[in-house]
């Protein structure tokens, strides 16, 4: 057989990034259905901007939006609903106070985003600390609503 000529020397493992804080861009948003519980969820990959120097590659961060589901605690509901309204302002994603549309999500950026270290079954992982909502009603941000068929 032939030689096969592949760059397999300039392949780098990614790493995490220290706690600090980062300038963000999502680069995908795919729903996903929990096979056991049914459970709805956005799984976003973000690319960190502006990784250290001493950092090759950086680790994307993965950061799931869980839907509000049948059955869920009140408390439980209020922390998801808060977690995406910290989510979509954070990134200057459009929402209305009724939902959101999943396809404004990709693209979407955040600057000064302070991310931090934790871990996934033993391996670090770089999370998302998102600031506070405003306070007050929901008003999403500026962009015409979106006509529903």
């Amino acid at each position: 057989m032939p030689f096969v000529e592949q760059a397999i020397g300039d392949a780098q493992e990614a790493e995490c990034v220290a706690e600090g804080r980062y300038d963000l861009a999502v680069n995908s948003c795919e729903e996903k259905v929990n096979q056991t519980s049914g459970r709805t969820s956005y799984m976003c990959v973000i690319k960190i901007e502006n990784p250290p120097e001493d950092v090759k590659v950086a680790s994307d961060i993965f950061f799931f939006l869980n839907m509000v589901n049948e059955g869920d605690s009140d408390k439980g509901k209020e922390f998801m609903l808060l977690q995406q309204r910290r989510f979509f302002e954070a990134f200057s994603i459009p929402y209305e106070a009724s939902g959101f549309d999943p396809d404004d999500i990709p693209g979407a950026t955040a600057s000064n985003i302070h991310v931090t270290l934790g871990e996934y079954e033993d391996k670090p992982k770089n999370e998302l600390n998102l600031p506070p909502a405003p306070a007050g009603e929901v008003t999403g941000t500026a962009k015409p609503k979106r006509r529903r068929g």
